[in-house]
């Protein structure tokens, strides 16, 4: 073995083996005696004390679900999704209702999407119960409105807030929306509509006649006179059409 240590500071192996060996005797003895403390008598059934009387087992928090937006306090809108197979030709016996958490320019708002339920009895058949469809949704039962959605969207990618500001923002309206289910929202969304993005953007380098104007100034010589008088130039500003080159036109 090499050994790059100073000798000073190099330690015996044995006399380090040796008092391992003393501390996990010590560690055995140790878990020896905590074991017979708690081993259960051979005479008490299997879950009970030694008094007899049963083990309680720790009680783990039950898992709380979607939040119920009916105790929020906050404007409601009721939406009716009827069948228009079925409206006017089944008897109407009730309602599914649901709610999502959507915004308008005046804060928060529970909408409430009322599926009617209608009573279908054909002849000879028992009658069967059949509930209207929800219309299809980007994000299939999620908590939030297509209107909050887009609020969210828009202050994300319109105006750059960060996530985590937002969340403050919504909480002093009395919106509470934490910054995962944003994030979630936004791949979700931006994987579903991405593609429409990408559509438009291809036919528009492919069809379009100007994709961009540029307002930098600039001024044009006018020809020159034939009788040699002076003119002022002209101002003019810099396109650019179909991304080639650079074109000159008058204001």
């Amino acid at each position: 073995r090499r050994i790059f240590l100073a000798q000073a500071e190099r330690i015996d192996t044995e006399q380090l083996e040796l008092e391992f060996a003393e501390t996990k005797a010590k560690l055995d003895n140790l878990s020896d005696a905590l074991g017979a403390a708690a081993a259960v008598p051979s005479g008490t059934p299997e879950g009970t004390n030694k008094g007899g009387s049963e083990k309680k087992r720790p009680t783990s928090k039950s898992p709380t679900g979607r939040r119920n937006l009916a105790e929020e306090d906050m404007p409601e809108e009721r939406v009716v999704i009827e069948d228009p197979s079925l409206e006017g030709v089944a008897e109407r016996i009730g309602f599914e209702e649901s709610s999502k958490l959507g915004r308008r320019p005046g804060g928060p708002v529970r909408i409430v999407m009322a599926r009617v339920t209608y009573k279908v009895t054909p002849e000879r058949e028992p009658p069967r119960f059949v509930t209207a469809a929800l219309p299809k949704e980007i994000m299939a039962s999620g908590l939030l409105a297509p209107s909050l959605v887009a609020h969210i969207l828009t202050k994300k990618f319109r105006f750059g807030m960060p996530f985590t500001r937002l969340v403050q923002e919504l909480a002093s309206e009395g919106i509470r929306c934490d910054d995962s289910t944003m994030c979630r929202y936004a791949e979700h969304v931006g994987a579903t509509l991405g593609c429409i993005v990408d559509a438009c953007a291809k036919e528009a380098r492919e069809m379009a006649f100007c994709l961009s104007t540029d307002a930098t100034g600039i001024k044009i010589q006018p020809p020159r006179h034939p009788e040699g008088k002076r003119q002022p130039c002209t101002r003019g500003r810099i396109g650019s059409a179909n991304g080639q080159g650079g074109s000159r036109e008058k204001t």
